[in-house]
């Protein structure tokens, strides 16, 4: 079943951390060319959907087909000077917030009653296609 990012971020919705994503999810937003952002820990972010990686708190780039390992910001190769999308994560006040140019729906993931991370999905078709 295809999903919108839209629909994908309303079933997320109000799920509490430790059950944020299911395999049922995974597959469902990779048959819609999805990507799911979220906080995993306090120092941990989850990629899932079309791509899957878990990192540290740093800045994020996706391209088709995507997401994309920068090598670092002195690097000239064509993988790391190829147009990409960058999402910014931001974890302040014990809550995660992503930061992003690319159109998105938010969710909120919450923590015994409270929020905890404002996730993100969006379509990997909206972030640009570079053939290296």
């Amino acid at each position: 079943m295809n999903m919108t990012k839209e629909e994908m971020a309303a079933k997320l919705h109000g799920r509490e951390m430790g059950d944020e994503f299911t395999l049922e999810d995974r597959l469902a937003a990779r048959a819609s060319g999805l990507i799911v952002v979220y906080g995993y820990s306090d120092y941990c972010v989850e990629v899932d959907g079309v791509s899957c990686d878990e990192r540290a708190i740093d800045l994020l780039y996706f391209r088709r087909p995507g997401l994309v390992e920068q090598h670092n910001e002195e690097c000239e190769c064509n993988n790391c000077t190829a147009p990409t999308s960058q999402v910014k994560p931001e974890y302040k006040d014990a809550v995660w917030r992503f930061q992003t140019d690319i159109p998105h729906a938010t969710f909120d993931i919450m923590e015994d009653g409270a929020l905890y991370c404002r996730g993100i999905v969006f379509s990997l078709s909206d972030c640009p296609e570079v053939k290296l």
